[in-house]
């Protein structure tokens, strides 16, 4: 039982930070493939 536990936390941590990750990336305006780009000097998408 504390096994599915620690799965359920595992789980939940990785939707909320997707999550957050995504509302901070509208809000920014600035998404991965726009970082990509940014770091790199090309256009790779």
């Amino acid at each position: 039982m504390a096994k599915k536990k620690r799965y359920d936390a595992v789980i939940l941590g990785i939707i909320a930070v997707a999550g957050f990750s995504i509302v901070v990336m509208k809000l920014s305006g600035y998404w991965p493939c726009d970082i990509i780009n940014i770091l790199t000097g090309t256009y790779l998408c």
